[in-house]
């Protein structure tokens, strides 16, 4: 194989040569920065603080869901708003919803609920409290 190589390759190339010598001096001066920090374990904050989002989740909800009483959406006649206050219901799936209603002109049950992508079953009986049809 070298015989080969050395046969066809008729230009000499000259290869350079790096110096490492600067990423070397980088290295060790984070080394021994690391060392440093070692010796005196005052220069890390190493306290860990907990944060607890619990609370503005349960207030969320509380705020959500305190604006709908029983039987207090017309769905016929929901704007996106209303519809994102429902238990599950996000802004994509209200406009789902808002979309289907105007291709079919109005629902005619709420069960029609269930040909909403994002919409199944356990989603329905927890938002079909809300809903009434005119």
């Amino acid at each position: 194989m070298s015989a080969y190589y050395l046969k066809y390759k008729l230009t000499y190339e000259e290869y350079k040569i790096f110096d490492y010598s600067k990423s070397d001096s980088l290295f060790l001066k984070n080394d021994s920065l690391v060392k440093k920090s070692k010796k005196n374990e005052n220069l890390v904050d190493s306290e860990q603080e907990l944060l607890d989002f619990s609370a503005d989740k349960l207030s969320y909800r509380n705020r959500q869901n305190s604006s709908l009483i029983e039987k207090s959406v017309d769905l016929n006649a929901a704007d996106i708003e209303l519809l994102c206050l429902l238990p599950g219901i996000g802004i994509k799936t209200a406009e789902k919803i808002i979309s289907l209603r105007n291709i079919k002109g109005s629902f005619k049950s709420i069960d029609e609920l269930l040909q909403v992508k994002g919409i199944g079953k356990i989603k329905l009986e927890k938002i079909r409290k809300y809903l009434f049809i005119k």
